[in-house]
């Protein structure tokens, strides 16, 4: 009886052992672990710090909790998104549109085919395209034309014949017709009724 006390004691202080290495292998893992993914999930040290604390003092439960609580992506995963982001913005900046009509142009286009907007302006001294937003042409340093000549979209002159004008193209109709006479006016082939040559 005695001796199986003793192997009892000796497999319980074997148990205690083994839960107390794998308690102090696994509790400060926790730790770290808790700490390194805090920190891709988030700047701020006050967060970390607090969020190992919870797992410090609650161990599984302040773990379970930890993974409620936590930022749902890594500061890696936001970065990656903001930069598919904005290079879905800069193509969708790239696609060359005409800002009046809005039709697609070519990126070479001074002016737009469709409503004559200027598209790019011409460096006066070496005479490569520019881009509106530009100051300075990057190409040989001149100044670039004012922000005031651009943006004028090309509009035809519509020729609107005034009432003057009117009236003197009627005059001058009626001026050829009086000369030509009673013979033009009936016409050369047709003959004259009985009424009009008594008439006349």
């Amino acid at each position: 009886m005695q001796l199986s006390a003793d192997n009892l004691g000796l497999i319980l202080q074997i148990a205690l052992f083994v839960v107390g290495a794998y308690l102090f292998a696994v509790y400060p893992g926790l730790l770290v672990w808790t700490w390194r993914d805090i920190r891709s999930r988030s700047r701020d040290l006050l967060t970390a710090f607090l969020s190992v604390l919870m797992v410090l003092l609650f161990n599984l439960p302040g773990l379970a909790l930890y993974f409620i609580l936590r930022p749902r992506e890594t500061t890696a995963e936001v970065y990656a998104r903001e930069l598919e982001e904005e290079a879905l913005l800069q193509e969708i900046e790239d696609r060359h549109t005409c800002p009046e009509c809005e039709r697609r142009v070519e990126p070479d286009f001074q002016l737009c085919p469709w409503c004559g907007a200027t598209l790019r302006n011409r460096c006066v001294a070496c005479q490569k395209l520019l881009n509106l937003r530009w100051e300075i042409c990057p190409y040989c340093g001149e100044e670039a034309p004012a922000a005031t000549e651009i943006h004028e979209p090309f509009e035809p002159e519509i020729e609107v014949e005034t009432e003057a004008e009117e009236l003197e193209d009627e005059a001058r109709e009626g001026e050829v017709l009086a000369e030509e006479g009673p013979s033009d006016a009936f016409g050369e082939d047709e003959p004259m009724t009985e009424e009009a040559a008594e008439a006349g």
